[in-house]
């Protein structure tokens, strides 16, 4: 089962550039829109198929969404263990709660507020 990770540790993830890949699962619309900076976009209906071409098996892979209430990175964490994947994580709070404290996105959206 994948386990969870809080804000504050994916902020320090990603201030200490530690090795891991950062994966949004919605549609690409909404990534290209805003997303947390240095994500990548792989949307969960082609999680197992992108996944196995662009990973290695025991490399850490940390999966958000758009909110606590949407079920779709867990359901691409279920399809990456499914496939042999074995460090994968769940920021449950997702791009809500990213951007509701003020953190570091990019996309679309930031590039026209400038």
């Amino acid at each position: 089962m994948a386990s969870s990770i809080t804000r504050e540790e994916l902020k320090q993830k990603l201030s200490q550039e530690q090795p891991f890949h950062l994966v949004e699962v919605l549609s690409e619309e909404e990534f290209n829109r805003l997303h947390i900076a240095g994500a990548v976009h792989i949307p969960f209906n082609r999680m197992s198929t992108e996944a196995r071409k662009r990973f290695h098996k025991d490399d850490e892979i940390i999966l958000y969404c758009m909110d606590p209430e949407c079920s779709a990175s867990s359901i691409a964490a279920e399809k990456l263990e499914g496939i042999g994947f074995t460090n994968i994580a769940v920021y449950g709070g997702g791009k809500q709660d990213w951007v509701a404290w003020g953190l570091p996105v990019e996309g679309e959206a930031v590039e026209s507020a400038s």
